[in-house]
């Protein structure tokens, strides 16, 4: 299991896919939201991450406010594409938040989602 290393933020598990899948290890990803950095709410106070990162993270979700998208719709959305995991966790507080990762799973993004996504992608 590996918690926000397959993430629009943190890619590094993808170089140790081809390893585990040849081991025949099955791969748990967790927290596609990086615990909260990749959501407008931001994080928990307590989270572990430095602040540089928390800062890239408040950008990129002031540039979802702005466009009126949620940041963790688009984090959840890019976190079901990846290949090579063998399932995603990820957890919700609410149950809004329930119905937006539930719509990135059944509906992708709109149009003007996908242009935040690839703009965040590019920044």
């Amino acid at each position: 299991m590996a918690y926000a290393r397959y993430t629009l933020l943190d890619d590094s598990l993808k170089s140790y896919l081809d390893f585990f899948q040849q081991q025949n290890l099955g791969i748990v990803c967790a927290s596609g939201h990086a615990l909260g950095l990749l959501t407008n709410a931001g994080p928990q106070v307590w989270h572990p991450a430095g602040e540089e990162i928390k800062d890239i993270c408040r950008k990129a979700a002031n540039i979802c406010k702005e466009a009126n998208v949620e940041l963790g719709k688009l984090a959840m959305y890019y976190f079901m594409q990846l290949d090579g995991a063998s399932t995603f966790l990820t957890g919700m507080q609410t149950r809004k938040l329930l119905d937006i990762n539930l719509s990135a799973y059944y509906n992708g993004l709109t149009k003007k989602e996908q242009e935040v996504l690839q703009l965040l992608r590019e920044t």
